[in-house]
């Protein structure tokens, strides 16, 4: 796929922002092409989000290999799983963390979908900006129970716009 610059889109504001977790499972794409991670991973809470048509405008990702991507972004395929020094390099030795937090601003609020090395970013990030104690949630437990929580999290996001054909073009 070709895009077009800038390869960021940009925010709903007023729409939570959710933070996903990158997916060891990955569509086949020719090695340095450029494509958005969200077209890029293709794992089950992936495709879960994708299913769900909450926009892609307020979808944001931590990748193991890259760090916080804004939403849109477009990458290159990688094979890279998180480990304990990716997540300390991107929770401490970056400006993720502030990034992640200028996101969280302009929409508003954020999900945040992932295992303890993932959640890092998140739980530096409010270290950074406690303000924003109160708008970020995590989806905690098992990656089944995560899962759960992600499945109802975006029923009750993409309900409104499913009620508003007008929410839903612009989705």
């Amino acid at each position: 796929m070709s895009y077009p610059v800038p390869f960021t889109f940009p925010i709903e504001q007023g729409r939570p922002l959710l933070v996903m977790s990158c997916s060891s499972t990955k569509r086949q794409v020719a090695s340095g092409e450029l494509v958005r991670f969200a077209d890029l991973y293709d794992g089950p809470t992936w495709r879960q989000v994708k299913a769900s048509r909450f926009p892609l405008t307020n979808v944001a990702a931590i990748s193991a290999l890259y760090g916080f991507l804004e939403p849109g972004l477009a990458i290159e395929t990688y094979d890279r799983k998180m480990d304990d020094k990716a997540a300390t390099r991107i929770s401490t030795t970056s400006n993720h963390a502030w990034r992640l937090e200028q996101a969280v601003r302009q929409a508003g609020s954020a999900f945040i979908v992932g295992g303890a090395l993932y959640r890092q970013l998140g739980e530096t990030m409010l270290r950074q900006a406690p303000d924003l104690a109160g708008v970020v949630t995590f989806a905690t437990g098992s990656y089944l129970a995560q899962r759960k929580q992600l499945g109802a999290w975006l029923r009750d996001q993409v309900a409104p716009i499913a009620a508003n054909p007008e929410l839903e073009a612009a989705a």
